[in-house]
């Protein structure tokens, strides 16, 4: 089975980790270099109970996320609450260089890959800032929160809710 891997952060501190799923509820993450075997049962709601190498341990799990906080949560483990958040290495690696690149002047914002307009998040004459939600697009199986490259001024939107759009399709001009 593949393996995926994510970026989890707790109190300021990182940690990469992978994780293979290797039976029904069952899998083995890497952390540190380490293998830990970890069997996951949800019970009712956030409520889950866990095996981590033979430790056993319940679990309430609370999406804290929002769109802007994608992969957060609280976890109330032993009486204890642990904010969490939990990150798709892929994505924390283009967040990361998405925030090096500044672009000046007019931009045309693209769509990444082909997918379906769910959302328009800003109207023609709305000022935004660099990082603004413009849109979302439903991309395999995902929803995609399109951003501003800069800061400006929303001049034209090219497309509509619900609309069906290519890879490299245009979606909105930010001057």
């Amino acid at each position: 089975m593949a393996t995926h891997r994510y970026v989890a952060s707790s109190s300021g501190i990182s940690k990469n980790l992978d994780l293979t799923p290797t039976g029904k509820g069952e899998y083995a993450i890497t952390l540190d270099g380490v293998i830990h075997h970890v069997d996951a049962r949800r019970l009712a709601g956030g409520n889950w109970s866990v095996l981590i190498d033979g430790q056993s341990y319940d679990i309430e799990l609370e999406v804290a996320g929002t769109s802007e906080r994608e992969g957060a949560y609280n976890a109330l483990i032993r009486g204890r609450v642990v904010a969490l958040n939990v990150q798709d290495e892929r994505r924390v690696r283009m967040a990361a260089g998405a925030r090096k690149v500044k672009v000046e002047g007019p931009q045309l914002v693209k769509c990444p890959m082909p997918g379906k307009i769910i959302k328009i998040l800003v109207a023609v004459d709305q000022v935004v800032e660099d990082g603004t939600p413009l849109l979302l697009v439903e991309a395999m199986k995902m929803e995609n929160e399109i951003r501003s490259p800069t800061k400006g001024k929303v001049t034209k939107i090219f497309v509509e809710a619900g609309q069906n759009v290519e890879a490299n399709a245009k979606l909105v001009s930010v001057e």
